[in-house]
């Protein structure tokens, strides 16, 4: 549907009660208006009826529900919201073997030092399942200086990475059983896996066996470290990871509903993010 009035600016604040929007174009008052964020007996998307009601407006025509929109961006809450009000799906983690309770003993840090009642806070995922793998650095040594070349080639268990760091692969994955462990989740209904495995920031080849096995086993949602924050420090990687799985078919069902509201999807769909960029 294009506009035939000049250009309109639309921000869309979808927050979990109500969707606050704000239209402004050139030589006419802002439309300022609310409308509740679920209301599935009026409309299928607040995001989608907020846009097509300024439409409406400023076009001074109608147009009726379901009539499909050519595009628009938007921001919204419903990740911030998902966490606040502990709405998910349920997911597990895989780690390495050794590692299952990383997310759960975190760094020890108490986050009321002085409480007598403390109450410990629920992990996000609700299985895990750990791998049996494990790399580490080669030859490490705190020393700064570079280290002395090393013939990787005599050596499979030697891999050069795409930092220079060489890394040896003490134990490959067991794929027999790795598999045995997904397909048992699945049998319990898990459809969303977070993976996050030792030193994959270096070397990430076995969080990649890890999620094609897990897709061809029938995950639905499957995240690793590089989708979610691909850095040092294992602890943090995990965390991220556990959030990513915990928001990401909630965000990614948002997603879609709002996009089915759209006759051609355009190039690009621009969601704003936490840090206030778009994505």
């Amino acid at each position: 549907m294009a506009a035939v009035t000049p250009d309109i600016n639309i921000a869309i604040d979808r927050g979990s009660t109500f969707c606050d929007v704000i239209a402004q174009i050139d030589g006419q008052p802002d439309l300022i208006f609310k409308l509740l964020s679920v209301d599935p007996q009026n409309y299928h998307d607040a995001s989608i009826e907020a846009i097509r009601r300024v439409l409406e407006f400023f076009e001074g025509r109608s147009i009726p529900r379901g009539q499909l929109l050519d595009g628009s961006r938007i921001g919204s809450t419903i990740a911030t919201n998902a966490l606040l009000e502990q709405k998910r799906e349920k997911f597990a983690l895989a780690t390495t073997k050794g590692f299952r309770d990383i997310c759960v003993i975190g760094d020890r840090t108490r986050p009321k030092l002085f409480a007598l009642n403390m109450k410990k806070a629920e992990a996000l995922h609700h299985a895990v399942i750990e791998i049996d793998e494990r790399i580490t650095v080669e030859d490490y040594d705190p020393n700064p200086s570079p280290m002395e070349e090393t013939d990787s080639p005599s050596d499979p268990a030697l891999v050069h990475t795409d930092t220079g760091t060489i890394i040896r692969i003490i134990n490959p994955i067991h794929v027999t059983e790795t598999r045995k462990q997904l397909r048992a989740l699945r049998e319990k209904g898990y459809i969303s896996l977070a993976i996050c495995l030792i030193h994959s920031y270096l070397f990430p080849d076995h969080e990649k066996v890890v999620a094609d096995l897990a897709r061809q086993e029938g995950f639905k949602y499957v995240t690793t470290f590089i989708d979610a924050n691909p850095t040092i420090k294992y602890l943090r990687r995990s965390t991220s990871v556990c959030s990513e799985a915990y928001l990401h078919p909630i965000v990614q069902g948002y997603v879609q509903s709002f996009q089915s509201g759209f006759k051609i999807l355009p190039r690009r769909v621009d969601f704003m993010c936490s840090d206030s960029g778009l994505r």
